[in-house]
């Protein structure tokens, strides 16, 4: 129906736009997001993270796990990332944004 938003994946150039600024500490991931699209309102993002295996120095272990983040960042605009990281010991992380969902407002 006319007038009502369609929620999907992000574009590769529209992804491109976003500039995420982020860490671990106290037990959460948190940090912020700027979309820098004119015509996408971004509604959530999935964080690959993944414990970074001590022997490989920063190279991220394959046990990571993709977390999704709901929010809502206008274009344009910046938001907040927040989300508690499940307890396993690990004491260092990597992380990476791998895909955001939204819907085009203009």
């Amino acid at each position: 129906p006319e007038g009502e938003l369609t929620e999907a994946d992000l574009p590769a150039d529209a992804f491109s736009k976003l500039v995420t600024h982020a860490g671990f500490g106290y037990g959460a991931f948190s940090g912020s997001i700027y979309n820098g699209n004119g015509d996408y309102t971004v509604t959530q993002v999935t964080v690959l993270i993944a414990p970074v295996a001590p022997t490989k120095g920063a190279e991220a272990s394959v046990n990571g796990k993709e977390y999704n983040i709901k929010l809502t960042v206008q274009p344009l605009g910046k938001g907040a990332l927040s989300m508690l990281i499940p307890s396993d010991n690990t004491l260092e992380y990597s992380w990476k944004v791998v895909k955001a969902r939204g819907y085009k407002t203009r």
